[in-house]
């Protein structure tokens, strides 16, 4: 045990957190993995479950007003945890809640014309599904603003309780949802968790720092901070959710059986985001103090790059020989197993995606978005091949490598932005 104590102490802020928030999302992750690839395809039809994902996306698209306020607020509210001025973090939150209310009353309204139809396009014949996918699409986008106050205030404790806790619940919630209502029981799970998200945190802050904290006005310097991070964070925020989606709807536009492999087949590619997902989440406040206090985290950055994704090629390998076998040996996976090539692939794609998300959760949180002027048209390359050039889009296969392609570029071009000048990388400019 005191050896443990000794590794303990050893690791920086950066590896010890996420080594905790790993282990614990991790023992959540068995109870998602058991939802996603076998609860979720039992109760779901087939031809309705290659629709899950980009059902999915469509209420990412409808919460995206109230998530592109988590990199500013997340910026803002380390500037404030700094300068420990918890009435400023008090009223923010407060602000986001009254302004995610009239985002919803929007959203409901536009929801109501254009919804129905985007869910017939997508096959599916359900009344009540979009009412579902609108709440799902706000509460889950405001339900990170709360754990991203929690993060800023290295409340880490509570975090991975909370995370915890939802996947325990989704389980629950889908264990009676699914087998009466489908694929809206299983909105309305994630409907749920999300809320109990914002619940157990606002609990948890108003306890912990907010019981006689009196709120506190913003200072000029304050607004054009958030104004200063919103812009950049609003407009990639559209381009990439546009290209999510028209992955999702290329996705979607291919035969049942494709679109269903492809649910299969990320489900257990994206395992190679638990790590990442766990580093960045942690990387950000981190990144953030170090840089308001003067320092730059380049190691901090190098280190969650080169970590994410050579873990993820690990497992990209491993499921290029192991793949076949898995999609054969698993019953309700063998129906898909003549697209197990496509698994390595996808896999690939994750790991380039994972590893670029820590490149850039660095430097945003240094308030550095020159990286934007080479992801954005990237991203809105791939959209318009995906779209324009259909004999790329009529396959899983070419989808797959269409994917893989413009998610390497972003990183190559990161490389040669960075050191394509001869820059060593602790003289990064931020």
């Amino acid at each position: 045990m005191n050896k443990l104590f000794k590794v303990d102490k050893k690791l920086s802020p950066l590896w010890r957190y996420s080594s905790i928030l790993f282990i614990v999302q991790r023992l959540g992750d068995v109870i998602n993995a058991y939802i996603a690839l076998f609860l979720v395809p039992r109760y779901v039809p087939k031809d309705e479950l290659g629709a899950v994902l980009p059902l999915l996306q469509v209420s990412v698209i409808i919460g995206m007003p109230v998530s592109v306020l988590i990199y500013p607020f997340g910026k803002v509210l380390n500037a404030f945890s700094v300068r420990n001025e918890l009435g400023k973090v008090k009223r923010l939150l407060r602000d986001t809640l009254v302004f995610s209310f009239v985002v919803f009353v929007a959203a409901s309204i536009l929801s109501a014309v254009f919804l129905p139809k985007i869910i017939s396009r997508m096959r599916i014949e359900n009344g009540r599904l979009a009412y579902f996918v609108v709440i799902t699409g706000i509460v889950c986008a405001l339900s990170p603003v709360f754990t991203t106050a929690l993060q800023a205030l290295r409340s880490f404790g509570t975090i991975y309780a909370v995370s915890f806790g939802q996947s325990v619940l989704r389980l629950l919630i889908m264990l009676v949802t699914l087998p009466i209502r489908g694929i809206t029981g299983y909105f309305s799970a994630q409907s749920a968790t999300g809320l109990f998200s914002i619940v157990s945190s606002s609990a948890a802050l108003y306890r912990k720092y907010f019981r006689n904290t009196e709120y506190a006005q913003y200072s000029h310097d304050d607004k054009m901070m958030f104004i200063r991070w919103l812009i950049p964070v609003a407009v990639s925020s559209v381009v990439f959710n546009t290209q999510t989606m028209v992955e999702m709807w290329s996705i979607r536009g291919l035969p049942e059986i494709q679109s269903a492999a492809y649910y299969h087949i990320t489900r257990l590619s994206e395992i190679v985001t638990y790590m990442g997902g766990s580093v960045m989440f942690v990387l950000f406040p981190i990144a953030s103090a170090k840089y308001e206090n003067g320092g730059i985290p380049n190691s901090e950055m190098r280190q969650s790059v080169f970590v994410t994704f050579l873990s993820g090629a690990a497992v990209a390998v491993f499921f290029f020989f192991a793949g076949p076998f898995l999609m054969r040996f698993v019953s309700i996976w063998k129906s898909y197993s003549s697209y197990a090539h496509c698994l390595p692939i996808l896999t690939l794609v994750a790991a380039f995606r994972v590893g670029m998300g820590c490149f850039t959760t660095c430097r945003v949180a240094c308030g550095n978005f020159r990286h934007l002027f080479f992801t954005i048209p990237i991203s809105l390359c791939e959209s318009a091949v995906l779209i324009l050039i259909p004999q790329l889009s009529d396959s899983l296969a070419r989808i797959s490598l269409t994917m893989l392609l413009f998610a390497a570029a972003s990183p190559i071009a990161a490389v040669i932005v960075s050191y394509g000048r001869g820059r060593k990388p602790e003289r990064l400019s931020y």
